[in-house]
C-alpha cells in the first residue's frame, strides 16, 4: 500500500502518480477545471465590484498618507 509518511514514492506510487498526470491530460481536466474556476471567479468580482472598489480607494488612501508621513519625517 500506500505509505504517505515514507520520505522517498515506492514504484506503486510513482505508477499512481504518472497514471493520475495521464487521466488529468487526456480528459483535459485541468483545462476544464481552471476555465470554469475562472468563470466563478469573475462572477464574485463582478458581483463584489463596489465593495472591491471601495476596499482599493481606503488602501490606496492609506498608502498616499503613510507616504506623506514618510516624505514629513525625511525632511525633518
Amino acid at each position: 500500500g500506500i505509505q504517505v509518511s515514507s520520505p522517498t514514492a515506492s514504484d506503486e506510487e510513482i505508477a499512481q502518480a504518472v497514471a493520475d498526470v495521464e487521466c488529468k491530460k487526456s480528459t483535459r481536466l485541468i483545462d476544464i477545471w481552471s476555465t470554469q474556476e475562472s468563470g466563478l471567479q469573475e462572477k464574485a468580482i463582478k458581483a463584489s465590484a463596489s465593495a472591491l472598489t471601495n476596499e482599493k480607494n481606503l488602501k490606496d488612501s492609506t498608502i498616499a498618507k503613510a507616504r506623506q508621513a514618510y516624505e514629513k519625517a525625511a525632511q525633518g
